[in-house]
């Protein structure tokens, strides 16, 4: 069985548990071994440059504030 991927429109062998995935769902989309570790290479780089997310300050409820400004 081989399978074109996506990306680059090469044939590859999927691996067993690729092949069983496409017996039971054959329009599944699957990438080749080199684009899926391109990727996976790409995204780790890209999380490992991204700037972490700071804490919110969650003291103030949006719906306390929403009704103080009806009172007013």
């Amino acid at each position: 069985m081989n399978v074109i991927c996506i990306l680059c429109d090469t044939p590859f062998s999927p691996t067993s548990s690729q092949k069983r995935r496409l017996r039971k769902h054959p329009f599944r989309i699957f990438l080749c071994p080199e684009c899926d570790q391109r990727i996976a290479q790409q995204t780790k780089q890209r999380l490992s440059q991204s700037v972490p997310k700071q804490e919110t300050d969650h003291s103030l409820d949006t719906r306390k504030l929403s009704n103080l400004d009806r009172r007013n």
